[in-house]
This record gives C-alpha cells, sequence and structure tokens, in this order.
C-alpha cells in the first residue's frame, strides 16, 4: 500500500528531508496505534491460553503475567484467577524460603477471591487447600490446626463438584495420613488447647484417596510417591517398594518430577532393606 500525501494549498512545501520525517512520525504513531489496539483488543482468553502454553514449558513468571493481564481485561474471569494461585504455588515451589512464603500467601489471596466469585469453580476449592497446606508449614500451633480443617474442607468441596479431580483426591490422601500419624503428644495438646484435630482420620482413607487419584490420573508420579509414603507409615513394605518402583519408571511430565524421582529412590533404598530382613 503508497501512502498519498496531501499538501493543503496555500500553505509552503517542506523540504524533502523535513517531508520524509513528517511521515515517518505519521506512520511510527499509525503503527505503534495499531499494535498498542491489538494488545487492547486481545481477548482474556487468548491470554489465558497464552499462559497456558507457557506453563506448560514451566515458564511461570511469564505464564503469571499472561494470567495477570487476562484477569485485568476481565476481573470476573474465574480461570485466570485460579490460574494465578497455581502459578503462585509453582513458583514458589521453586523459591528459595523467604520468597516462597510470599508465593503461597498470594496463592492463598487469589484462590480466596476465586472461591468468592466463583464458588461452583472447583479448582478455585483445590488452590485454596493446597496453597492453605503449604503455608501451614511456616505456621504452628493453633493456626497450623485452623489450617488443617480449611484443607479438608476444601478439598471435600473440589470432589463434590468434580468427582474424578485426581488432585483433591491427592491432598486428601495427604490429609488423612498427615492427621492420622500425628503424635500422641501433638493430638493430646491440640485437644487441650485447640479443641481437637479433625476426627476421622486414617491411613486406610489415606490409601483409599491416594489410588483414587492414581485410578483418574496414573502417570502423575506424586501419586505414587505419596502412597508409598503411606504404605511406609503403615510397614507394609512390599507394597510401598511397588509403588516407588513405579514412580521411576514413570516420565516426567510435572517440574518437580526429577526431585520426586530422587526422593522415590532413596525410600527405595530404606525399603528393600527393611524387606532384607
Amino acid at each position: 500500500m503508497r501512502f498519498a500525501i496531501q499538501v493543503h494549498p496555500g500553505y509552503p512545501v517542506p523540504q524533502n528531508g523535513l517531508l520524509r520525517t513528517r511521515l515517518n512520525v505519521r506512520i511510527f504513531a499509525f503503527l505503534f496505534f495499531l499494535s498498542v489496539s491489538a494488545v487492547l483488543a486481545q481477548a482474556p482468553d487468548d491470554l489465558v491460553y497464552a499462559g497456558d502454553q507457557l506453563a506448560a514449558d514451566f515458564k511461570f513468571p511469564e505464564a503469571l503475567a499472561q494470567y495477570e493481564r487476562a484477569y485485568k481485561a476481565d476481573t470476573s474471569n474465574c480461570t485466570a484467577l485460579w490460574k494465578i494461585a497455581e502459578t503462585h504455588i509453582n513458583l514458589g515451589e521453586e523459591a528459595d524460603k523467604i520468597l516462597q512464603k510470599q508465593h503461597y500467601y498470594s496463592a492463598e489471596k487469589w484462590a480466596r477471591k476465586a472461591v468468592t466469585l466463583c464458588p461452583g469453580e472447583p479448582n478455585a476449592h483445590f488452590f485454596l487447600a493446597v496453597s492453605s497446606g503449604l503455608i501451614a508449614l511456616f505456621e504452628g500451633g493453633k493456626m497450623k490446626i485452623n489450617r488443617s480443617k480449611v484443607i479438608q474442607s476444601e478439598a471435600e468441596k473440589t470432589v463434590a463438584l468434580d468427582p474424578r479431580h485426581d488432585g483433591a483426591y491427592h491432598v486428601l490422601g495427604r490429609w488423612h495420613r498427615e492427621v492420622a500419624n500425628l503424635s500422641w503428644f501433638l493430638k493430646a495438646a491440640a485437644k487441650i488447647i485447640y479443641g481437637g484435630v479433625p476426627p476421622g482420620a486414617s491411613n486406610e482413607a489415606a490409601v483409599a484417596n491416594l489410588r483414587q487419584a492414581i485410578d483418574i490420573r496414573p502417570n502423575w508420579i506424586n501419586h505414587h510417591l505419596q502412597l508409598g509414603l503411606t504404605y511406609m507409615k503403615m510397614k507394609k513394605w512390599a507394597e510401598a517398594r511397588d509403588c516407588f518402583e513405579v514412580a521411576l519408571e514413570l516420565p516426567n511430565t510435572d517440574h518437580q518430577d526429577q526431585e520426586h524421582k530422587e526422593k522415590a529412590k532413596n525410600l527405595l533404598g530404606k525399603v528393600n532393606r527393611e524387606l532384607d530382613k
């Protein structure tokens, strides 16, 4: 396309150099306007998709930027909200202790926003459960017990909304194991000081939930790792060995999977020593 230049009659004709300069400025301004308009017109769903592509390559800071842009473009976008929470969790898992804590608290903040705005969205409740569990690692006493109740409640809400949500069964499995294996002293202290820990937890329920997670998503390494850990708590060494061996054979699909495999390898050695006794 050729740009036609109109010169107003009666106005002095600029020199060629000045004319080219003015033309270049106008073209630049026009192209800049087009580029800005294209960005502003970008649909929130397109931004979320762009974030998903980056997250699939474990480029979490860049993914977070896309999800935040999607939320700013549409503050009612439920998907952008819970994906912001999820990405803060992923960033926290790769950060040092100080930044890790900040990311987990940010994840909880965004997850609560998602639950408030979209109470029927399973992932909103799921990432509230996960972020609460991760924050509990930095807290103690009454706050830890209170968060345990939130973890259970939000994970159960996730399952109620989506019975095929493997992540929620994973969380429930770990919740049952951790609560069931609290020391007598901690259980007694919680009962006296805080009114008790959530009732009904057991290793058997942990196994049932983790097996459900595996049935839904059999290639997720951490499902097998956590089931193996649960069997170790129950001193079921052969079952634990099988879980760790599967974990080591599966391909990596998550940014933490190599770490999970290293842990499975170490635990497999301990299990084999128990079996050799």
